[in-house]
Parts: structure tokens; C-alpha cells; sequence
């Protein structure tokens, strides 16, 4: 199962849900977190996600993953 999938799943329980404030909170911090895992590519060396810097500018291999909020990060599609 892919990511996105996942979290249409997760939003389609939680609609059916009604107001049960604590179950929905939950479900949004797993779609939050599941999104994160879905690569973004950086647009000028940026997150997409918080607009944090992603380049590491040690000379290493870039970062697979935002050092300030986690979003995984596509280096492949970079500026797409």
C-alpha cells in the first residue's frame, strides 16, 4: 500500500467518525505524519513543507529528510 493511499483511507474513517474530537485529532496527526513521508522536491534549497533550508552544505550527500520538520525529500525532481 502507497502512502496516499493510506491516508484517503484515513480520511474516509474519519468522516464517518462525526465529532469525536480525539479520534479525529489522531487521524489527523497520522495523515500529517504520512504526508511527510511522500517526497517533496525542494524549490531554491527549500522545504516545501516549513520553507526550512535542506542543503547540506558540508560537501555531503543532501539530506533524505528535513532537519526541521521531517518532510522527505526528492532531490531527483528537484525544481519540477
Amino acid at each position: 500500500m502507497k502512502f496516499k493511499d493510506a491516508i484517503d483511507i484515513i480520511k474516509r474513517l474519519s468522516d464517518g467518525l462525526g465529532n469525536n474530537g480525539y479520534v479525529k485529532l489522531a487521524n489527523n496527526l497520522a495523515i500529517d505524519a504520512l504526508e511527510k513521508q511522500i517526497p517533496k522536491s525542494p524549490t531554491n534549497d527549500r522545504c516545501q513543507a516549513c520553507n526550512e533550508d535542506v542543503r547540506n552544505w558540508t560537501g555531503e550527500e543532501n539530506f533524505k529528510y528535513c532537519c526541521s520538520c521531517g518532510q522527505s525529500i526528492d532531490w531527483e525532481s528537484e525544481g519540477e
